[in-house]
């Protein structure tokens, strides 16, 4: 359950504090920040993977870069592979995941990877996280981003990886 979560909290540097905070508890210690992931998975024929987020999470309905919260205890790459294997039932290999870097969010910072996945793999969507999934190819990827159909504060801390973020895509699907 969400409420249950509990993360690391990281200063304005990103450096551990040592301290929690539980999800669902009132005050964000002011200064602290926790750590959240988005996996870019990619397939051999070069095709990304989107989500749609469920109509109970906040923005509703918005496609997405499979990710969320750091839980405590876990490190960035772990959560990665949590992630995307709670939200789609894919398993990837924490080994090949690629980190391209960490963008900022107002109580959060987020770190990027990119993992390749053989195949076509089948999706078991979790419909408490996920309304619909595609496979897309780059430039969809791209132009719903710039249509604004992704949510909003992901789209800016994503705005000084995207670079990177489009290398790293174009390097591990061009290996497909």
């Amino acid at each position: 359950m969400a409420d249950a979560e509990t993360w690391d909290l990281l200063d304005d540097q990103g450096s551990p504090t040592g301290e929690v905070h539980r999800r669902s508890d009132p005050g964000w210690p002011l200064g602290r920040f926790h750590l959240m992931v988005a996996t870019c998975v990619v397939r051999s024929d070069g095709l990304v993977l989107l989500t749609r987020r469920a109509a109970t999470k906040t923005f509703p309905f918005a496609w997405e870069i499979p990710g969320g919260s750091v839980l405590a205890g876990e490190t960035g790459a772990q959560a990665a592979v949590r992630e995307v294997r709670e939200e789609t039932g894919l398993v990837i290999d924490g080994e090949a995941l690629t980190r391209v870097g960490r963008g900022p969010l107002p109580t959060a910072f987020l770190d990027v990877y990119v993992a390749a996945v053989p195949g076509r793999p089948r999706l078991v969507l979790d419909p408490a996280e996920v309304d619909d999934a595609a496979w897309v190819s780059w430039a969809e990827v791209e132009a719903q981003r710039a249509a604004g159909g992704m949510p909003a504060p992901w789209v800016g801390s994503f705005a000084p990886l995207w670079p990177e973020l489009t290398r790293v895509v174009a390097e591990v699907a061009g290996r497909g």
